[in-house]
């Protein structure tokens, strides 16, 4: 501990205004840092959030709807440094020589036109637009996290002092942080990001930016254990082995700009979501588990060095240790045993949508009188919190949005119980986990492709091992979970052509509209207008078509893109939300109210 006989005169306590309000367009299972608050040692702060959502125009009402998830976390600044982190003597005694993580913002070799009769004047920065990793991706996107850390949208890097290059990332790691400790699923590999990276095929199109766990926990562990002088970033960056040609390799400049820094947060906890992967689960019978150039100095230099000297003074009592040094400098003791952010509580507000109804116009099939849609808005103003906090760092507050999701594809696992043994009793509780088959997930087929014989024949064709995936596992749940939950289903035609009222849990990619496809659906149509089919055929048929998918994904993080159809801009990359997030926040903070200088 420190020195007893070191003391200091303690300053007044004064509250200062922290208000502040955030507005921000999103997509659902954005995971958005709407905000970062710089916290002093030894503040008590008053903290009462406010929300508003609006929703973009809609086509239809939803029958359900979306929920606002404020969640709220503290980032000590120790996390990493390993020096502050592990409390090491000898550590503050020159508080200039203890290093904050950074990175450098560097453009691409080839970005700049300089004026040759005056290098230092940046003429031109130089777009080629076919190699967008040269200067594009050095911009600060809309939406990324360089974004919310409060670089200015637009700004590109034209810095050529090597100082000014270096920016303090503790805002970035504390994302990164958060996310890995509460929200990564660890029974997947990857997790998305709110970005689309280039069309992989014609059939699946664009594909969400991945990173591997793995690779995040890695970055982690060697920023947290890293001796501070050898910036751990930059070390990291070099262990990589794509680094130099992963445009969004993490915590690169590239990767911070753009909105593959915004990841995805996944559906909440159920029975057809949370699982054990295959790979982690063996059902065995056991199981163990811190000027001198003139000749005189002011007054006004001596009392500011009097100040200096006195910090100095403060980080030299004790034995170097950061917990000392937060005890001389603001006497206040700082939380042990804390190696992640420290969750401090949540908020939820539900998104419902109301109808609206066509009053003016033509009574036209095109849009009758009396025709309507959905429009969707909210706000509320949630309880008022107190934290007291005993070292450095910062107050994040994450904004996602949730669906509030329907499900319809899958087969009720009930249907497979077919005989009195399959049935559950109370003798057979807490027995072992369960397989989830896919088939409970989604029954309908793998589509391949359809061919047309003759203008009344034609073949939809089915994956050949479309019988394997179905009869497949994706994981492990409780045993009996289907008697625990009552699954949110959605029936008739709003599993096809009404769908776009719905939530729904897509599992795969729609199909692909190709030429063959569409003659089979004009022919239906065909003989549907012409009596040789009933409508409940027609009908029948369509459905078919419309609940077959490509490939299957049953990762439980929310694809950004996944519930647009209700929406007027149904595309990838619509953000059909703007959130205004707002806070009154005060903090008691030992700062004297009267922000001048004062004189020994």
């Amino acid at each position: 501990m420190g020195l007893m006989f070191l003391s200091r005169r303690r300053n007044k306590r004064s509250n200062v205004n922290l208000n502040h309000c955030n507005p921000v367009d999103l997509a659902p299972g954005n995971l958005c840092p709407v905000s970062f608050v710089r916290i002093v040692n030894g503040d008590s702060v008053r903290f009462q959030p406010k929300s508003f959502v609006q929703a973009f125009p809609m086509n239809a009402p939803l029958v359900n709807g979306f929920k606002l998830c404020l969640e709220y976390f503290f980032v000590p600044d120790r996390l990493y440094n390993v020096d502050l982190a592990l409390d090491l003597t000898d550590t503050t005694y020159d508080p200039s020589q203890v290093k904050l993580p950074y990175i450098y913002v560097q453009p691409g070799a080839d970005t700049y036109e300089t004026d040759p009769e005056d290098p230092s004047f940046v003429t031109s920065v130089v777009f080629n637009l076919l190699k967008p990793e040269d200067t594009i991706q050095n911009i600060v996107a809309p939406g990324s996290l360089a974004d919310f850390m409060n670089f200015p949208v637009g700004l590109f890097p034209t810095y050529l002092n090597e100082e000014d290059k270096k920016f303090n990332m503790l805002k970035m790691l504390g994302y990164l942080d958060i996310y890995y400790s509460y929200y990564v699923n660890a029974q997947i590999d990857t997790f998305p990001s709110a970005l689309y990276g280039p069309a992989r095929d014609e059939v699946h199109g664009d594909d969400p930016v991945s990173f591997k766990v793995e690779q995040l926990r890695d970055l982690l562990k060697f920023v947290k254990t890293s001796s501070p002088d050898i910036a751990p970033l930059s070390e990291w960056q070099a262990l990589q082995p794509n680094a130099g040609t992963d445009r969004y390799l993490l915590t690169t400049w590239s990767w911070l700009c753009s909105r593959a820094s915004i990841f995805q947060r996944c559906l909440p906890p159920y029975y057809l979501e949370a699982w054990l992967k295959t790979s982690g689960y063996v059902d065995t019978e056991i199981k163990v588990d811190l000027d001198e150039d003139g000749k005189s100095i002011s007054f006004r230099n001596i009392s500011q060095t009097s100040h200096v000297q006195r910090w100095m003074d403060l980080a030299m009592g004790g034995n170097g240790r950061y917990s000392d040094y937060l005890n001389n400098q603001f006497d206040v003791s700082r939380v042990r045993n804390s190696t992640s952010p420290i969750f401090l509580g949540s908020d939820r507000q539900y998104l419902g949508s109301k109808v609206i109804y066509q009053t003016t116009g033509f009574a036209d099939s095109a849009s009758p009188l009396g025709s309507f849609a959905g429009q969707a808005s909210g706000g509320d103003v949630f309880k008022e919190r107190t934290f007291k906090f005993g070292e450095n760092g910062y107050f994040v507050v994450m904004a996602s949005l949730i669906p509030d999701t329907i499900y319809y594809r899958g087969l009720d696992p009930m249907l497979r119980d077919h005989s009195l043994a399959d049935l559950y009793v109370p003798a057979l509780d807490n027995i072992a986990m369960q397989p989830l088959m896919v088939e409970e997930l989604d029954a309908a087929p793998r589509y391949y492709g359809i061919s047309k014989d003759t203008d009344d024949l034609f073949k939809a064709r089915i994956r050949q091992d479309y019988n394997q995936i179905r009869n497949s596992a994706v994981g492990y749940v409780p045993a009996w979970s289907q008697y625990m939950q009552v699954v949110s289903r959605a029936h008739g035609r709003l599993t096809t052509e009404l769908g776009y009222w719905l939530l729904r849990r897509e599992y795969g990619d729609h199909i692909p509209e190709t030429d063959d496809l569409k003659d089979f659906l004009t022919r239906v149509a065909e003989l549907g207008s012409s009596g040789k089919l009933s409508e409940a055929d027609v009908e029948t048929v369509s459905a078919f078509v419309e609940n077959m998918r490509v490939g299957f994904d049953d990762s439980p993080y929310i694809r950004p893109d996944a519930y647009n159809d209700v929406f007027a801009d149904v595309s990838r990359t619509a953000r059909n939300f703007v959130l205004t997030f707002a806070a009154d926040m005060t903090a008691n903070r030992e700062k004297g109210k009267v922000n001048v200088s004062n004189t020994l």
